[in-house]
């Protein structure tokens, strides 16, 4: 009944999603149009050299990005080079451009390919453990955003309490989840009982039940055995919101427009909202670049200097991406190389020791002795099975082309 039911909703999603592009493809085009094509390419124009700045500064997002993920393998990263981590997080992060789905798949990825020195279970609790650190602090950046959103800007009254609610929301998640880490407080267990109760997430939650057990429980052994790499992976996370905040101020300073760093701030993490808004547009498409627009507003740019600000961002995300999916198929072939060399070596061993063993019965029977018509050599007192290596060689030296022989081993001889 399940699969079948899986089926449908995934057939039932697909025109859902297709309208989803489509309906992006027709907003962005709708924002170039309003913003003035002349506008967006002379600001375009106005970044130069600087857009190959933007781009290589996205690496250090990415290497931080890696760095925070490796140290939640403990041990294991002395199993993983650090350019195949990198490779991995790029080719994770690739797949996930599709949003929705794919960046569960993306994280799939990175598990599959790790390598078979890491065990599944400890792959699947680094990956989870280096998302929820992305999440946890993405909402801090998020909050300390709005909370300069809320000091910088004149709202209006209507925003400024969804501002404060929301900045709530944000601390309260931050605090919540310092606290369950602190106090060994089952969250991950307690929300998947709850959600088990959905009819459409029963099955789902009840197959994953001991997996979420395990990396909760990695995760407080992550804390309160290794303090150390929990604080560095998790400031190295903060690190990377960090670089996107200097990616816009840069990016707003090389179009020749003011802005200080309090005020990209604030921009990134509405910019963040925004990306959760978009999740479920497949490449967040359209309202990315309209969500951009409306931001800049507020700081008092032109609406072709949002766009632009949105654009060159998703250059810099294509360009990744580009070097991402490179990485992806080149770790796939080197993983399904490394497991044909396996499978080889497997089957030579196998043939090796069935051509070791047919050889040997040629030489010597291994039919138990009979009590009447024993050959020289059992007369002499002589056992092959137990005799040393060289007796056996002149044993068999004796026996081996003669007709004797033959009718010797035929007779039980051994």
């Amino acid at each position: 009944m399940w699969p079948v039911s899986r089926t449908r909703f995934a057939r039932a999603r697909l025109p859902l999603r297709m309208f989803g592009v489509i309906l992006g493809i027709l907003l962005f085009v709708h924002l170039i149009h309003r913003a003035g094509p002349a506008k967006l390419l002379a600001s375009m124009a106005a970044l130069g050299w600087g857009l190959a700045l933007v781009i290589a500064w996205g690496a250090v997002a990415h290497i931080l990005k890696a760095w925070a993920w490796r140290l939640t393998l403990l041990d294991g990263k002395y199993q993983v080079s650090f350019a195949r981590t990198l490779g991995l997080r790029l080719s994770s992060e690739a797949v996930g451009q599709f949003g929705g789905l794919a960046q569960l798949f993306g994280e799939g990825l990175r598990v599959s390919l790790l390598g078979p020195t890491i065990p599944l279970s400890h792959g699947i609790a680094s990956v989870t453990i280096d998302r929820a650190f992305f999440i946890v602090s993405a909402a801090a950046v998020s909050f300390l955003g709005l909370s300069a959103v809320l000091m910088v800007l004149p709202l209006p009254h209507k925003l400024i309490l969804y501002a404060i609610v929301f900045a709530c929301l944000l601390l309260g998640f931050v605090l919540l989840s310092a606290i369950a880490i602190r106090n060994r407080w089952r969250l991950f267990s307690r929300t998947g009982e709850v959600l088990g109760r959905i009819r459409h997430l029963g099955w789902l939650i009840d197959r994953n039940r001991a997996l979420i057990h395990s990396v909760e429980e990695s995760l407080f052994d992550f804390y309160h055995g290794t303090p150390k790499a929990f604080w560095a992976s998790l400031l190295l996370n903060l690190a990377c919101h960090a670089a996107a905040i200097v990616e816009v101020y840069l990016i707003v300073r090389l179009m020749g427009s003011k802005l200080t760093l309090f005020g990209a701030l604030a921009i990134e993490a509405l910019t963040k909202l925004v990306n959760i808004a978009g999740t479920f547009n497949p490449g967040n498409v359209g309202t990315y670049e309209g969500g951009n627009m409306l931001i800049t507003k507020m700081f008092g740019l032109t609406a072709a200097a949002g766009l632009t600000l949105a654009l060159v961002r998703r250059l810099r995300a294509l360009f990744w991406t580009g070097v991402g999916f490179l990485c992806l198929i080149i770790l796939s072939y080197r993983t399904k190389r490394a497991k044909s060399n396996e499978t080889n070596e497997d089957i030579y061993a196998d043939r090796t020791r069935t051509d070791f063993f047919s050889r040997t019965s040629e030489y010597f029977c291994i039919a138990p002795p009979l009590s009447s018509g024993r050959c020289s050599c059992q007369r002499s007192g002589l056992r092959l099975s137990a005799a040393p290596s060289r007796l056996l060689a002149n044993c068999a030296s004796k026996h081996l082309g003669s007709s004797k022989s033959r009718r010797c081993a035929n007779r039980g001889c051994y």
